[in-house]
């Protein structure tokens, strides 16, 4: 298992959100490293499975976390799908 995580400090009371991303064959690494750099994302992971990366996307509101999502990560080159599981607080 690749672990990529920026070094940046997360703040209390963030909001998480976890997406699964889908890649074309070959392009895992790259686009990890690409995932893993964006500021909004605080760890990214690649899995086996289904889908082939793991990000933990945290912002300070759920919109913001899905916007980051929707404009910047599923635009990446080479990503196929993706699917977007909002952590819930009990």
């Amino acid at each position: 298992m690749v672990v990529v995580t920026p070094i940046q400090e997360r703040r209390g009371g963030m909001e998480t959100v976890y997406v699964l991303i889908k890649t074309q064959p070959g392009l895992v690494e790259p686009i990890l490293h690409e995932v893993a750099s964006n500021p909004a994302v605080a760890e990214a992971v690649a899995v086996t499975g289904a889908y082939d990366i793991l990000a933990k996307v945290e912002r300070e509101f759920v919109t913001e976390a899905l916007s980051v999502i929707v404009k910047e990560l599923r635009q990446i080159e080479g990503v196929t799908s993706t699917e977007t599981l909002v952590a819930l607080r009990t």
